[in-house]
C-alpha cells in the first residue's frame, strides 16, 4: 500500500508518515492488563482500566487514551501509585458520597468505588 494514506480515527491530531502496526483490541487489552497486574493492580482492576483507556482512544481522545499506559505503570512500579490502597467513604448522602483513598491512590479505582 505505498503511497496510501490510512485511515486515522476521529481526534488524532498527528501525520505520521511512519508504518503502522494492526493488533487485535484483546491483545492490547490483555497486554495493558498485565503490565497494570505487574505494576500492583489487581488483576479486576487492571482489566478496569485498560479498558476505560481503550475506550478513550477508540472515542478518538488520544490524549487520554492508551498512551497514558505507560506513565501508569511506571507511576506504580515507582510507589507514586498505589493500585492497592484503601478507599473509605467518608460522608454519603443520597446519590453522592465524600471518600478518601489516600494521597497516593489510583484516582480512577477511586470513582470507581
Amino acid at each position: 500500500m505505498e503511497g496510501q494514506t490510512q485511515p486515522r480515527t476521529a481526534g488524532q491530531w498527528w501525520a505520521s508518515t511512519g508504518p503502522m502496526a494492526t493488533v487485535a483490541l484483546e491483545e492490547v487489552r490483555e497486554l495493558a492488563a498485565a503490565a497494570l497486574v505487574a505494576a500492583g493492580a489487581a488483576p479486576e482492576d487492571a482489566h478496569f482500566i485498560a479498558d476505560v483507556k481503550i475506550d478513550k482512544a477508540l472515542q478518538g481522545d488520544h490524549s487520554r487514551g492508551v498512551r497514558l499506559l505507560a506513565p501508569l505503570v511506571r507511576a506504580g512500579l515507582s510507589g507514586d501509585i498505589d493500585f492497592r490502597a484503601p478507599v473509605r467513604v467518608l460522608r454519603e448522602s443520597g446519590a453522592t458520597a465524600l471518600l478518601d483513598g489516600g494521597p497516593k491512590a489510583c484516582a480512577r479505582l477511586v470513582c470507581r468505588r
